[in-house]
């Protein structure tokens, strides 16, 4: 049936699917064609908390109920998860980006993308480097809930901004993370799931395409009118990323950490949701505050070649 409707086997289909929701196109063309289209795609930033909502709602259907159930395996994750998420990646970001983007709203774009969740990519990418799942899984969850306190503190101690601004986007925090993955667990049941599971990556990737593209898009004049933004924006992810995934993942070896925990725990200081990052920017900022964290989509791609390549050739034995 699916031949005679396409043209097409069923095998082919889906190896076409794939391809066209492969993070490796699907986030490239959102910048070639941010660039292109400039601001006349900046529109659909109307549209940015919906897409949002989808991604989140999506990727953390994936997550088993028993990891957010599992109080004793969270809690022992717990610091870990602060310590390299916020403390670690978080604040490399800050410190950085004070230093090359002092009082710009780059910095400001830097301060929320310090404070957003870690990345649901943590999880896809630990699979296919072989780190500990359970590890990138609890981190994905417990900072998602986390970020309802984490962006209000982080805005509060480096940008400022009043109790009702605070409010509404805690409410908007709760609309977008909490809400999502509670909801996500309606959709662990039986064919759901199945029909779910099929599409998550691509799901993910588009919503993900839509949230990059109007942030790329509506700072392209900004760009070219001022490299030197991007160009510092970059350095600081090269210094955070790059550098800072090798210190960390080599000194975790020096104290005797195993492979597989050594691999997420680098993800995870490292990976972060930049399209949650891109919702607050545009709704209480400014669409420069939005860019770091649409640069930040390259970097991850670039990142998670070098780092497969790292983990290939250096020794996680004594």
């Amino acid at each position: 049936m699916v031949r005679q409707l396409t043209g097409y086997g069923k095998t082919e289909m889906k190896s076409f699917f794939g391809l066209i929701g492969h993070r490796n196109l699907v986030l490239p063309l959102s910048l070639v064609l941010g660039f292109a289209f400039g601001n006349r795609i900046a529109f659909l930033s109307d549209f940015a908390v919906f897409f949002l909502a989808l991604m989140m709602l999506i990727s953390t259907s994936g997550i088993p109920t028993k990891s957010l159930l599992s109080f004793e395996k969270l809690r022992r994750d717990l610091f870990w998860t602060i310590l390299l998420t916020y403390i670690m990646g978080g604040g490399l970001m800050i410190v950085f980006a004070y230093i090359l983007l002092p009082e710009t709203d780059y910095f400001t774009g830097f301060v929320l993308l310090a404070a957003s969740p870690a990345g649901i990519a943590n999880i896809a990418f630990t699979l296919v480097l072989k780190g500990e799942l359970e590890l990138s899984v609890n981190s994905v969850i417990f900072s998602s809930l986390a970020t309802v306190v984490a962006v209000p503190l982080a805005i509060y101690l480096f940008i400022g901004g009043s109790a009702f601004e605070v409010g509404g986007m805690m409410l908007l925090l709760i609309g977008v993370t909490v809400i999502p993955l509670f909801l996500s667990r309606l959709l662990q049941r039986g064919k759901i799931n199945r029909v779910i599971s099929k599409g998550r990556g691509f799901i993910v990737n588009w919503s993900l395409f839509f949230l990059i593209l109007p942030a790329i898009g509506g700072n392209r004049d900004t760009m070219f009118d001022q490299p030197y933004g991007v160009i510092m924006i970059s350095v600081v992810f090269i210094l955070v990323l790059f550098l800072g995934g090798i210190v960390v993942d080599r000194f975790l070896f020096h104290f005797g950490f195993p492979r597989d925990r050594i691999i997420s725990s680098v993800l995870t200081m490292a990976l972060k949701n930049g399209g949650f990052t891109v919702v607050i920017a545009w709704t209480y900022f400014s669409e420069q505050a939005a860019l770091p964290a649409a640069v930040l989509a390259v970097f991850l791609i670039l990142f998670f070649f070098f780092y497969s390549y790292f983990t290939g050739k250096v020794k996680y034995t004594t």
